[in-house]
């Protein structure tokens, strides 16, 4: 990472521990790499980069790490920090429902990589920019032009990837592999090809088996579930098992929004089956889940941007209420849903020109 072998260790030591969702560990690293920084330039360019990761993971505190994000880009970073930071920056936009913002931040990580030759950054730029066009399609932001926008940069993905000279890829790679057929197959399936869709989350699937990620095997039968779900059929026997798979696999890891997303795909199919009750269980658990996380984002900015992308579930309540018969429940679901909206729209409004001078 630097050439600078204490730093390296430290956050060597940093990042394993973010992945293991470790704080304390993080903090020791970090409080190690902040003494170090006292009388090294580079080293503070990284404990600022650390500070802001820990403020995006742990506070969800999204504003302030763009801010921290676009003021180290003004910095003269090593090539390989800026690449990372230009990264992080764009999962800012993207938590916070910033498409376009996050599509030029990652088209400006892209045109970086190529011209210093980073060929993997240049991958996942371009594997961001897809998800980024499918996100944005399932808001309503964008139309179906971008999911075919998005499917170019996801193929030029695995395009590059494919050149890599790599005669036995890195677990790495072959993770990034599959989060490219992932991403290509959520593109796949809003254009409504499901064939196309399954072939790229089978490729997925046999990847993160192959890598025992058991996560990330949750995340994609979850996938192939919703897929199989749309196609129609016999959906009790061909989505209902993969979907009850992933929530088990996705609660082990305490994947909170991917735990909202099978709970509301849940909901939906048991509608689909006439199964009201268990329908409504799903809704009420994934409802819970988005009042938890959303009051644990620290910024009103970062809470309206999130809010955006999970409200649909309590519209999709209302509904299952009002088929049920239960209109007060119904009228008290669209008055709560109605009030977080409000609450996170005057919250963004009173932080906006903050969060618009850091871009």
């Amino acid at each position: 990472m630097t050439d600078n072998s204490p730093v390296d260790g430290l956050l060597t030591d940093f990042f394993e521990a973010v992945n293991l969702r470790d704080l304390a560990r993080c903090q020791t690293s970090l409080a190690k790499l902040d003494r170090l920084a006292v009388d090294d330039a580079a080293a503070g360019h990284w404990s600022a980069y650390c500070h802001a990761i820990l403020l995006f993971e742990d506070k969800r505190d999204w504003a302030a790490a763009e801010r921290i994000f676009v003021e180290l880009l003004a910095m003269p970073l090593a090539p390989a920090l800026h690449a990372r930071v230009l990264y992080a920056l764009g999962r800012t936009y993207i938590v916070q429902a910033r498409w376009q913002a996050a599509i030029d931040a990652y088209g400006k990580l892209a045109a970086f990589a190529q011209r210093h030759e980073q060929p993997v950054e240049f991958i996942k730029a371009q594997r961001q920019i897809a998800a980024a066009y499918c996100k944005g399609f399932i808001q309503g932001d964008f139309d179906e032009a971008a999911l075919r926008q998005g499917v170019v940069h996801g193929e030029e993905a695995l395009h590059g990837l494919a050149t890599l000279d790599e005669a036995a890829p890195s677990s790495t790679l072959r993770w990034l592999a599959g989060s490219i057929w992932n991403t290509l197959g959520a593109l796949h399936t809003y254009l409504e090809a499901w064939e196309d869709a399954l072939v790229c989350y089978e490729e997925d699937l046999a990847i993160a088996q192959e890598l025992d990620d058991r996560h990330g095997t949750g995340i994609t039968l979850n996938n192939i579930a919703e897929v199989r779900h749309r196609q129609g059929g016999d959906i009790g026997t061909t989505a209902l098992p993969a979907y009850l798979q992933a929530l088990q696999l996705v609660q082990e890891f305490g994947n909170a929004y991917e735990e909202i997303d099978v709970h509301r795909n849940l909901g939906r199919l048991y509608v689909d089956l006439l199964a009201p009750d268990q329908a409504r269980q799903h809704y009420e658990q994934a409802i819970d889940l988005i009042e938890r996380l959303r009051t644990g984002v620290s910024s009103g900015d970062g809470r309206s941007g999130f809010f955006s992308t999970v409200v649909n579930t309590y519209g999709e309540m209302v509904a299952l209420l009002l088929q049920s018969g239960e209109t007060s429940q119904a009228f008290d679901m669209t008055e709560r849903a109605r009030s977080r909206t409000f609450i996170e729209l005057l919250a963004g409004q009173s932080e906006s020109p903050s969060s618009e001078q850091s871009i």
